[in-house]
């Protein structure tokens, strides 16, 4: 199945001064997507948790407090929106794993970076009950497979390489992966000024690749 990059798209500067991608595109499966759906919203989030994880190579990445404000404030007629948040019958940390799920609406599109928990640090963390103790590239690592993601920043780009082959030869064990064209990655790095978004994430002492992998 080809898959193709979203084309960029100009920087909204009442939010932010970065440009930004359109989330990632392929042919999508099912109905398209209505209001009637059960998040309305879905494409709003989908782009929300994408350019999240953009703004970590240009300001800081937004905490889940910071983005659940931003997402209130920019539905701020939805009062039962609002109360669901309130009572936490909904939260930012269930709608990331919709996302990395890819369940957010019915025709949501792959995911290419992985949706990540940040603190005022810009660290990524565990949420939850464990909200304050940082990931580690291993775990970061752990979660591409559980939600079978191939980001970049935490596979190798021969096991990209390899993963895009079988699932480009219509191998169905990897059919439900979702894998970065090469143009896409190469894009991505060009734009948030990198030569290899492969751990180009930071990580305090004790987390890092070299500390964490190495029994891997």
């Amino acid at each position: 199945m080809e898959v193709a990059l979203g084309s960029a798209t100009p920087p909204d500067e009442s939010h932010t001064n970065i440009s930004k991608y359109e989330p990632p595109t392929e042919e999508r499966k099912g109905r398209k997507y209505e209001g009637k759906d059960r998040i309305t919203y879905g494409p709003y989030l989908e782009e929300m948790f994408f350019n999240n994880e953009l703004e970590y190579y240009f300001t800081a990445p937004k905490t889940n407090q910071q983005l659940k404000y931003q997402f209130l404030l920019d539905h701020k007629s939805n009062y039962t929106l609002k109360q669901r948040f309130k009572s936490y019958k909904e939260t930012i940390g269930n709608y990331r794993s919709k996302y990395n799920r890819r369940t957010l609406y019915s025709t949501q599109g792959p995911v290419y970076l992985l949706s990540l928990d940040y603190n005022d640090a810009g660290y990524i963390v565990i949420d939850g009950k464990q909200y304050y103790k940082h990931l580690t590239f291993k775990q970061a690592y752990e979660r591409c497979l559980e939600f079978k993601i191939a980001d970049p920043r935490f596979i190798l780009p021969d096991k990209i390489e390899l993963l895009r082959d079988r699932k480009n030869s219509g191998d169905i064990s990897w059919s439900d992966w979702s894998v970065p064209p090469e143009s896409f990655i190469k894009q991505l790095e060009k734009k948030v000024g990198v030569d290899n978004l492969y751990n180009s994430i930071k990580f305090p002492h004790f987390c890092t690749l070299e500390e964490t992998m190495n029994d891997s």
